[in-house]
C-alpha cells in the first residue's frame, strides 16, 4: 500500500507541476494579436499599381498598403518627390511581397506591411539610402532594429535627408 501511495503522491506533484506551467487553468482571452517574432505571418503576393507618396502604395487588388516602420516626406516638404520616385522605380508595376506584423491595417484602412522586391527589403532600403526615417509603428516592431540601424547608417554617411 505504501507503495502504491508513493505513486499517487509522485503523479499529484507531476500534475501540480504541470498545472502551473500551463496557467491557473481559467480561459485564455487575448487581447492583443500574437507578435509575428511568435508566429511569423505567411507572406502575401500583390502587383503595385501605383505610389502614392514614399511609404504609400495601391496593389491592382484596389488595396492602399502603408510601409511599415518608415516615414518619408509628405507632399510639399523637401524629400518628398525624390522618395515617391525611389519607390516606383523599385516597386510600379512588380510583384512585391508583402509582409504583415501584428497589426492588419492602419487607422485608415490601410494594410500595414513590410514590402520586399525579390530579397531586397524596400522599407530598409529607403531608409538607408536617406529618402525615409524610422517611424515604429505601435506594436508593429519586428524590423525596428534593423531599419534603426538602416538610419544610423545613413546619417553616418550624410545620405539624403541626413546631408549636412
Amino acid at each position: 500500500m505504501r507503495k502504491y501511495a508513493s505513486y499517487l503522491i509522485a503523479a499529484g506533484f507531476i500534475l501540480v507541476l504541470v498545472a502551473s506551467a500551463l496557467g491557473d487553468g481559467s480561459p485564455v482571452v487575448q487581447d492583443e494579436p500574437i507578435r509575428s517574432e511568435q508566429q511569423p505571418q505567411t507572406p502575401e503576393f500583390a502587383v503595385v499599381a501605383s505610389v502614392i507618396d514614399g511609404d504609400t502604395i495601391d496593389l491592382r487588388s484596389g488595396e492602399r498598403v502603408r510601409l511599415i516602420g518608415i516615414d518619408t516626406p509628405e507632399r510639399g516638404e523637401s524629400g518628398h518627390e525624390a522618395a515617391r520616385e525611389r519607390l516606383a522605380q523599385l516597386v510600379l508595376s512588380r510583384n512585391v511581397r508583402l509582409v504583415r506584423d501584428t497589426n492588419d491595417r492602419d487607422q485608415y484602412r490601410r494594410l500595414l506591411r513590410y514590402v520586399y522586391i525579390d530579397e531586397v527589403f524596400v522599407n530598409e532600403l529607403l531608409v538607408s539610402e536617406g529618402l525615409a526615417r524610422q517611424f515604429p509603428f505601435g506594436e508593429d516592431r519586428m524590423f525596428q532594429e534593423q531599419i534603426a540601424a538602416a538610419e544610423a547608417f545613413a546619417k553616418e554617411q550624410n545620405i539624403g535627408m541626413w546631408k549636412k
